[in-house]
């Protein structure tokens, strides 16, 4: 609650923003769609997270059942996932703007998918308890990391790729006094 509040209070103080280009007041709007995402004035990128998980869920609908079909070793199917799964779900992370919600969205398929290439689901013993496999080993066993370790190693090769190996940088650096 204490979160939703100062962030009304916060988009009280930019919807009072003018912005002008070359003198003239510029229109302002709430959504817009760039280069295929919807982007939000509030920075919420959960329509973006969900695009992207709907479309990672049906990728792996697909994928998943033709690997299991043939008989692929978890740490195969693995692989799989990385390279074409993964690929859809983190599609554009490297900009989002993620709430504790959403991270709990993507782990959970994450960890869905470790346990559907390991084949320790989480499963109701006999006498009615539940047995959880620990997601660290499943993840493990799988050969994977957490969706965490990925999305930051995305963030960081943009950052360096982009940011920190563009000479744009030092030149805005020195115009703001910044010498770190």
């Amino acid at each position: 609650r204490r979160e939703r509040h100062f962030r009304a209070r916060r988009q009280l103080d930019i919807e009072g923003a003018k912005f002008n280009v070359g003198g003239i007041e510029i229109d302002r709007v709430e959504r817009f769609r760039y280069l295929g995402r919807i982007l939000d004035q509030d920075d919420d990128d959960t329509h973006a997270l969900l695009r992207q998980l709907d479309r990672a869920r049906a990728q792996w609908g697909r994928i998943g059942s033709v690997l299991r079909s043939e008989g692929v070793n978890s740490r195969t199917m693995g692989y799989f996932y990385k390279a074409i799964v993964q690929a859809v779900l983190l599609y554009g992370s490297e900009s989002w703007v993620l709430t504790k919600s959403n991270m709990r969205q993507l782990r959970s398929f994450h960890s869905r998918v470790a346990r559907f290439l390991t084949g320790r689901h989480i499963r109701q013993d006999r006498n009615g308890t539940w047995h959880y496999p620990p997601t660290a080993g499943v993840l493990e066993e799988a050969g994977l990391h957490t969706v965490e370790e990925y999305i930051q190693r995305r963030r960081d090769t943009v950052r360096m790729k982009f940011v920190f190996g563009r000479p744009i940088l030092s030149e805005c650096r020195q115009a703001s006094g910044f010498n770190n």
